[in-house]
């Protein structure tokens, strides 16, 4: 068996491509470096996956605010919402989240205040 693409897909035993559709934790963390317009930080697969729970921090590099919340993003096919509760911020707001859904994936995404932050994630999909 052969994993690829972020632990989507997998060769099964029958030389075919399959997708792994049982919920999985993911941890990762992804470098901004420019505050003109909105990063990817992550996506996931769209219809087997409808909503993903992300656990975030984010560190401004250059301030060293640092902000820390909970994401629910959930995709219906025609919308997709997100909502960020439970966040704190040390001191200043060091960006914003948003989201967004093609036909097979749904994307979340990071617009820093910052020139240089990290955001580190844990997300479970369901």
């Amino acid at each position: 068996t052969t994993l690829i693409a972020n632990n989507q897909y997998f060769l099964n035993a029958n030389s075919q491509w399959s997708v792994v559709v049982l919920p999985y934790l993911i941890n990762n963390s992804v470098a901004t470096s420019t505050n003109a317009s909105a990063t990817l930080i992550d996506s996931f697969i769209y219809p087997f996956f409808n909503s993903a729970d992300y656990l975030i921090n984010v560190f401004d590099n250059n301030s060293s605010d640092r902000y820390t919340t909970k994401l629910l993003v959930l995709n219906t096919g025609t919308n997709t919402y997100i909502t960020d509760y439970g966040g704190l911020v040390s001191n200043n707001q060091v960006g914003v989240f948003s989201a967004n859904a093609n036909a097979t994936h749904v994307s979340l995404y990071f617009a820093p205040t910052s020139n240089s932050t990290t955001v580190k994630y844990t997300r479970m999909t369901a």
